[in-house]
C-alpha cells in the first residue's frame, strides 16, 4: 500500500506539473496575444498619423501650387504691363524724334530766310563786311555750332 501511496503521489504530481505548465503556456500564449494586438493597435495609430500628415501634406501642396499659379498670374501681368510701357516708351521716342526733326527743320528754314543768320542769300557778303557774323561767339545757343 505505501507502493500505491506513491504512485497516487506521483500521479498527482504530475498532474499538478502538467496542470502548472499548461497554466503557464496558456498565460504565455494569452500574453503573446496581447502583445500582438498592443503592437497592431501601435501600429494602426502609425498608420493613422501617416494617412494625417499625408493629407495635411496635399493640402500644403496644393496651397503651394495655387500661391505658385497666382505668382505666375501676377508675373505675366507685369510682363504685360512691361510690354506695354515699352512699346509706350517707342512710341513716345518716335513723338519726340519726329518733333526734334520738325523743330530742326524749322530752324533751318528761319535760318534761311534770316538774312543775318548763318545760312541765308546775305551772310557770304555779311561775313566780308562784318567779321564778327559767322563767329561762334555770337552764334545762337538754340542751335548746333557750324562745322
Amino acid at each position: 500500500m505505501k507502493t500505491m501511496i506513491w504512485v497516487a503521489i506521483a500521479i498527482v504530481a504530475v498532474l499538478a506539473v502538467v496542470a502548472i505548465v499548461a497554466f503557464v503556456l496558456r498565460n504565455s500564449s494569452q500574453a503573446k496575444q496581447r502583445r500582438e494586438e498592443e503592437q497592431r493597435e501601435h501600429r494602426r495609430i502609425q498608420a493613422a498619423d501617416l494617412r494625417e500628415n499625408a493629407r495635411e501634406g496635399h493640402v500644403e501642396a496644393h496651397r503651394a501650387e495655387a500661391e505658385a499659379t497666382t505668382a505666375q498670374a501676377d508675373a505675366e501681368q507685369a510682363q504685360l504691363e512691361a510690354d506695354r510701357l515699352a512699346a509706350q516708351a517707342e512710341t513716345l521716342e518716335a513723338e519726340a524724334s519726329s518733333t526734334r526733326t520738325a523743330a530742326d527743320d524749322q530752324l533751318r528754314q528761319a535760318d534761311e530766310l534770316d538774312p543775318d543768320g548763318p545760312v541765308g542769300p546775305d551772310h557770304e557778303t555779311q561775313r566780308a563786311q562784318d567779321p564778327g557774323v559767322g563767329d561762334p561767339r555770337h552764334a545762337r545757343r538754340d542751335t548746333p555750332p557750324p562745322a
